[in-house]
């Protein structure tokens, strides 16, 4: 089993966790490493509300997914190679972020994250 523990508002539908990419990468993982793996339980903690949600992955998912990575791995390296630039993409989760100040999306430190 391959657990992620959750601090969240919301739970997982087990739509939303048939269709996660993280615990399905550290399975692609597992079993690249491992040998004789049969089976992994992908289980989500969501501790704000006592709940756990469990999925697993097909072989067939699980080679999708592989190649999504390969893809991707394969684009950047494209864009390497001609000199693109990867240009930032701002969403909620800068409000996290501590590297505001080298961002060329945010300007200045970060008004969400309390400096002690």
């Amino acid at each position: 089993e391959i657990h992620d523990y959750k601090a969240r508002k919301r739970c997982f539908t087990q739509s939303r966790a048939d269709s996660d990419d993280q615990l399905a990468i550290y399975n692609l993982a597992l079993l690249h490493t491992e040998e004789n793996v049969q089976s992994v339980a992908l289980v989500w903690h969501f501790l704000q509300h006592g709940q756990e949600v469990r999925s697993k992955r097909t072989k067939k998912e699980l080679l999708y997914l592989e190649k999504r990575i390969k893809d991707k791995v394969d684009l950047i390296r494209e864009r390497i190679k001609h000199r693109c630039e990867f240009l930032p993409n701002p969403t909620q989760l800068c409000n996290w972020c501590y590297f505001w100040e080298e961002c060329p999306a945010k300007a200045g430190s970060n008004p969400y994250i309390i400096k002690r």
